[in-house]
């Protein structure tokens, strides 16, 4: 593997790290941006793997996937649409995120969840 998609798998891993921690000290929003950084990661590992050169400066994951050639399925993309929302939301809101709002931990370890399957699924496809 690549000294490139190496770094990216180890901090998509970090990310995804970060997450578990996240949501054990009851962080939830944090939880899910996480996930969504973790899931940015693993595609640009992906992206740099199949074309050799760094990955654009993008953060959909819809489009890292198609970029990726990784074709996702609709559990996927409305996974992917979610977090995309709250990769936007926890970066760029003009309000402060209320805590208790609308993500709790059930919410945040379902998405967790899913996320560590998806990243698993990702992870796989590298070399």
């Amino acid at each position: 593997m690549d000294e490139d998609v190496r770094n990216w798998v180890a901090i998509s891993e970090y990310d995804l790290g970060t997450a578990e921690d996240m949501l054990a000290v009851g962080r939830y929003v944090y939880v899910l941006f996480a996930c969504q950084q973790a899931l940015e990661k693993i595609l640009k590992a992906l992206i740099t793997q199949c074309s050799g050169e760094m990955p654009p400066r993008i953060h959909d994951l819809i489009e890292l996937a198609v970029r990726a050639d990784v074709e996702i399925d609709d559990e996927h993309e409305r996974l992917f649409r979610a977090l995309n929302l709250y990769y936007i939301e926890t970066r760029y809101s003009s309000k402060l995120i209320e805590p208790g709002g609308q993500v709790n931990e059930e919410l945040a370890g379902e998405v967790l969840e899913k996320t560590r399957e998806v990243w698993q699924w990702l992870r796989a496809k590298l070399q």
